[in-house]
């Protein structure tokens, strides 16, 4: 804002006016002093008013600056969404009507706030709700916008204004935006924000959806967690109920939650279910409390949700060196599982000692295979090799040489378990090849204990035991005909997936009818940053059993107890008979552990759904990342995206290259609300199909738009603060324009004010002298 300030017109007769007045002064107290009054009151207001005659003479301006009329524009944004429909505790009228009222153009006094502001600025009026809006008045306001896109809308105003001499900006909203990114409104290049919020949040009554999460978990009865959170402005809904409706409309699950005593309750509500197909399912939740007749909205009390479970297989490499029990139970436990697919590596005979033959000159085959087809050397090397069954390969060549020696055979595969089987089985190319799998490529590697597995196995010093989230250097000293117990630590008791009751103390039962195991592999210690989720005791002496850590963008794990059998073949269960419950027990048990496995390993190609509220309130970008065989970023690919509207309307789309290698985009602006499919199909350089993706999103304008119906104050005055605007109240918008020419604005114009002109200054000076008369004759004074 630009102080006025005093100066004077006719400084030339400074001098000789300062002479005079002095002089009067000086003759007043004289006069007075003859009189032996003294100067008193009287000769007092003489002299003020002498001094306002002679200060008349040097012609005194009131100077300032002010806008220049016109020369500035000044822009008027009222957000039109449907938020403002909601009526605050106690007013007959809705926040939207209230600001109709406060808006109304049909004044034409001279002192109208409107005509004011129209006589100092070129006034811009627009509104906003899903869009910006220009407009010629505020007579027409409908509030209904599905979105309050406000922080796009000053964005584009910004730009649009960003080389004219805009004075300001007037938001009049409720401060719930719904295109904020990372909570917080960008005021990079925007003038001086004037907010006017409206509504009033104290007495509020409201039940709203606050956050949903869908997360895909290992849980063999519920592969999908929905944990959603519902929050009251007011303690008075009672009893909270949550129900969760599929896509046949019939109710899957139902979860309540008395209200406790606070101004404010939150309730959280977790549904576990199981979807009976697999790709994209739509579920609806809905929240109502005992006392919700006189809510602000019902529009926030449902929430559409997507749930994405993958219709591709996740392929497991199992490999041990010899036939066992475990690939036994393994194999039944993924039966008929339609998101595991167990392939096996069974060694039934190790490779033949090689030996120093002495045959004929330049033979270096052993003699007793002289005669048979192809005497080559390298078909008698085909007799010194291991004899392996392979157990569900998808196809005849799928490792028919053994286990994978290039990353385009390994990398097929979601993860690898090593059970009983050496260190030297692998060579040390295929030993590094592991280790790419699992830090670069993100695979999962476990190994089961066994007579051949860890230390036993020697791979201690090697590649896959650097891995392991196990030391193998200290075995622990332990003796030879211990029984061992299994209990789960503190941490495997906060991993869902091991446990297999929800209730604990049910837990507790289970883990104490569990049968000693007597093969365990003794290791001491665990590495930085791995967590022991179970172990095993014998007397005080605890071994870590089941182990997990993360290792580059993959995992590994740990099983040190060998005979995990005995849990299905109990010591005291008589010969013959068998258990349905134990059976259950442990494959639920595997399943759990491989689906923990597998569930975070990316796949050639993934496609991500993510909001986009920075191009529109309602916009998703999907972002397609492309691998070839080997995970490395595939360049030049083909990505189509095919998306289905809740009308059945079929949408093309095509991904373009994103800012990174491998990675393709592309924004879509939904026009509906509801349940939108796509379907992603990818064809590399070369004309091969990389596969296909299934995802969805669910779309819903309403729920964001009240997502909370109490006015966003806080918001509004740190973006006031930010461009240096101010707070304005509703009913003080009088009052702001009054004062908005004399604040700093790009055109200015500089103004003055003649006080030796004004008709009060003589009147005030003629008082004066008036008043001294008067006084002296009260005192009986000449």
């Amino acid at each position: 804002m630009t102080l006025a300030s005093l100066v004077l017109g006719e400084k030339a007769w400074l001098l000789p006016i300062g002479i005079i007045a002095a002089v009067a002064v000086v003759l007043v107290i004289y006069s007075y002093k003859r009189t032996k009054a003294g100067i008193g009151l009287a000769g007092l207001v003489k002299v003020i008013g002498l001094l306002l005659l002679l200060g008349c003479l040097l012609e005194p301006l009131w100077s300032s600056t002010r806008a220049r009329p016109g020369a500035n524009q000044f822009v008027i944004l009222v957000d039109n969404s449907r938020s403002l429909t909601v009526k605050d505790n106690g007013e007959p009228d809705s926040r939207g009507n209230t600001i109709a009222t406060a808006l109304k153009e049909d004044s034409i006094s001279p002192d109208a706030w409107h005509v004011r502001l129209q006589q100092d600025f070129d006034v811009r009026r627009y509104v906003v709700g899903s869009r910006l809006t220009r407009v010629s008045d505020y007579d027409a306001l409908e509030f209904d916008g599905t979105a309050s896109a406000l922080n796009t809308a000053l964005q584009s105003i910004g730009d649009r204004y960003k080389d004219r001499p805009l004075a300001g900006i007037l938001v009049v909203s409720d401060g719930n935006l719904t295109d904020l990114k990372e909570g917080r409104i960008a005021t990079e290049g925007l003038p001086p924000v004037f907010p006017v919020v409206v509504g009033d949040p104290q007495g509020l009554k409201d039940l709203r959806i606050d956050s949903v999460a869908v997360r895909e978990t290992p849980f063999e009865d519920a592969p999908v967690t929905i944990t959603a959170a519902a929050r009251s402005m007011t303690p008075n809904h009672g009893v909270v109920t949550a129900e969760l409706i599929n896509e046949s409309a019939d109710i899957v699950g139902t979860k309540s939650q008395p209200a406790g005593g606070d101004d404010e309750d939150t309730f959280g509500f977790r549904f576990e279910v199981r979807p009976t197909k697999i790709g994209v399912a739509f579920y609806e939740l809905q929240a109502t409390g005992e006392e919700s007749s006189e809510e602000a909205t019902y529009d926030n009390n449902e929430q559409l949700i997507c749930i994405n479970r993958d219709h591709r297989k996740r392929r497991i490499l199992y490999i041990s060196g010899r036939p066992n029990w475990e690939f036994k139970f393994l194999r039944r436990a993924v039966e008929g599982d339609d998101q595991l697919d167990l392939v096996g590596m069974i060694r039934v005979a190790k490779r033949e000692a090689k030996f120093d033959f002495r045959g004929r000159e330049g033979e270096s085959s052993n003699s007793l295979y002289r005669g048979f087809k192809g005497e080559g050397d390298e078909e008698t090397e085909e007799y010194d090799q291991p004899v392996i069954i392979r157990l569900n390969t998808k196809d005849e060549s799928e490792l028919r040489d053994g286990f994978p020696k290039s990353a385009e055979e390994l990398f097929s595969f979601d993860a690898v378990i090593i059970d009983d089987l050496e260190a030297k089985f692998f060579t040390a190319d295929q030993q590094d090849l592991l280790d790419q799998y699992v830090s670069q490529r993100g695979g999962g590697l476990l190994m089961l204990g066994g007579q051949e597995s860890f230390r036993n196995g020697g791979y201690d010093r090697t590649p896959i035991g650097r891995m392991l989230p196990v030391y193998l250097d200290r075995p622990m000293e332990i003796a030879a005909d211990a029984r061992f117990k299994m209990d789960l630590t503190r941490e495997g008791r906060l991993q869902p997936w091991m446990r297999l009751r929800e209730d604990w103390n049910a837990e507790q039962e289970r883990l104490k009818e569990l049968p000693r195991f007597r093969t365990v592999n003794r290791v001491s210690t665990i590495k930085p940053g791995a967590m022991v989720l179970a172990s095993v005791g014998v007397g005080e002496t605890e071994i870590p059993a089941i182990v997990t850590q993360s290792f580059g963008k993959g995992k590994t794990a740990a099983i040190t107890i060998g005979d995990l059998w005995r849990w299905r073949l109990r010591e005291d269960r008589p010969v013959g008979v068998e258990s349905e419950t134990d059976e259950s027990d442990q494959a639920k048990a595997w399943r759990q552990i491989l689906r923990w496995l597998v569930v975070d390993v990316p796949q050639r190609v993934n496609c991500d759904v993510d909001r986009a509220p920075e191009i529109a309130p309602s916009a998703v970008k999907l972002a397609v990342r492309v691998r070839d065989e080997t995970y490395e970023a595939i360049e030049n690919a083909v990505v189509k995206v095919s998306i289905t509207t809740p009308e059945d309307e079929t949408i093309e789309l095509e991904a373009e290259a994103g800012n990174e290698a491998g990675l393709y985009e592309t924004v879509y602006v939904p026009r509906d609300s509801g349940a939108f499919r796509a379907s992603v199909t990818t064809t590399g350089p070369d004309g091969t199909d990389l596969g296909l993706v299934l995802t969805g999103w669910a779309s819903d304008p309403a729920r964001q738009e009240f997502a909370s119906v109490a006015p966003n104050t806080d918001l509004m005055t740190e973006l006031a603060k930010q461009t240096g605007g101010e707070m304005v109240p509703l009913n003080g918008l009088d009052e702001f324009v009054r004062d908005l020419s004399t604040k700093d604005v790009p055109v200015t114009e500089q103004w003055t004010w003649p006080l030796w002109h004004q008709s009060w200054v003589f009147l005030l000076a003629i008082g004066c002298l008036v008043s001294e008369w008067g006084l002296r004759r009260l005192k009986g004074l000449p």
